[in-house]
Order: structure tokens, then sequence, then C-alpha cells
């Protein structure tokens, strides 16, 4: 399950916007508020996007994509 707080803190922390950011990751404005709502889980393709856009530490993108996935 994703950590979207945490995630929205770090896109906000960038200056940029979901929508800008979510371009520059690949993906569309539309797929990421699906995948907030619950519709669908980020792709490997889609969490890559956005840890090079946001220069997330192998750290912090575990924290966000892989939260509450590794007991």
């Amino acid at each position: 399950m994703t950590d979207f707080e945490m995630l929205e803190s770090i896109m906000k922390r960038s200056g940029s916007t979901i929508e800008a950011i979510s371009k520059a990751a690949g993906i569309s404005r539309e797929t990421y508020y699906n995948r907030k709502k619950g519709i669908g889980e980020f792709t490997a393709k889609e969490i890559v996007g956005i840890t090079n856009v946001l220069r997330l530490t192998t750290e912090e993108r575990d924290a966000i994509f892989l939260a509450g996935s590794v007991n």
C-alpha cells in the first residue's frame, strides 16, 4: 500500500505540482489519482519514474511504495 501522505509531502517539498511530477515520471494525472483512490497499484515502471523525478533515496522509495507490505 502506498503512503500517499509521505509521497505528497515530498512532492510539495520539491516545489512542483502533482501534475508536473506525474508527467515527468511518465504517468498521467488520471493514473496518479486513480492510484490514490485505490484503483490499481503503482507499477514498477511508475515507481521508478517517480523515484527518479523526485530523486528519492532507496529508504524513501521503500517507505512510500512498500508501506505495510513487509513484515
